[in-house]
């Protein structure tokens, strides 16, 4: 006997995805117009000018991305199910993934509490703003690592799954790699202020971010429909 419920929460938890992608990108662009980000080139008395002029669209980003946080957990749970299924008793990519995507929520959360902290007090110390905005940027784009090991994870998996009906279709695998390969210039964050490398530049902003919403996109329809095909699977046995 199918369970209907079951099968209904996890679709839930697939568009939930698409929920975190949509809630940044609003939060973002016509709250706290972060797109692109304030540039890191700007001086210290610019930085205090513009969380003291904006504080209430970028108080409401950072409530909105601590909000997006939650929204990411049942994405990530979802297609941690569905990678344990396929690498069966020892599931290593498969926590790979999870911690990857815990990690990337956390991330989301603290930048958006460090946001809070700076419109909190009206006359804070320009200087304190100004390292406060630099590591609110370097802990969402600098920190790289899990959505590079959580994407490999994926796609390695994905490419594994010799299953008839597999997770993911071929191209999406290489294109969860091609994603994790397209995260790493932003180890460059550090030593640019201004161009492409910088957190405001195409490559390490405006390209990952692009990508990283066409993939909740493109994910949407292959995890539904393996969800629906194994509660069909398990009906039949």
């Amino acid at each position: 006997m199918k369970n209907d419920n079951n099968v209904a929460i996890q679709v839930l938890c697939v568009w939930s995805g698409l929920a975190y992608a949509l809630i940044l990108w609003v939060a973002m662009i016509p709250l706290a117009n972060f797109f692109p980000p304030p540039s890191p080139n700007m001086s210290v008395t610019e930085t205090a000018l513009l969380f003291k002029d904006h504080a209430d669209g970028i108080r409401a980003n950072g409530v909105l991305w601590m909000i997006a946080a939650g929204f990411y957990v049942p994405f990530i749970c979802v297609i941690f199910i569905q990678m344990k299924r396929i690498e069966g008793r020892f599931p290593v990519l498969s926590y790979v993934q999870l911690i990857g995507g815990v990690m990337t929520m956390v991330v989301t959360a603290l930048g958006g509490v460090i946001w809070c902290v700076l419109t909190y007090r009206e006359y804070a110390n320009p200087e304190i703003v100004m390292v406060l905005n630099d590591m609110s940027w370097f802990i969402l784009f600098f920190n790289i690592s899990p959505a590079v090991f959580q994407n490999l994870s994926i796609g390695i998996i994905g490419l594994r799954d010799t299953r008839k009906h597999p997770m993911l279709p071929k191209w999406l695998c290489w294109f969860n790699i091609w994603l994790a390969f397209a995260f790493l210039p932003d180890i460059m964050i550090p030593y640019f202020k201004r161009g492409p490398f910088a957190w405001d530049g195409f490559i390490a902003f405006t390209l990952p971010m692009g990508l990283f919403f066409v993939w909740f996109i493109v994910m949407i329809r292959p995890l539904i429909a393996v969800i629906r095909r194994t509660d069909e699977e398990a009906d039949a046995v």
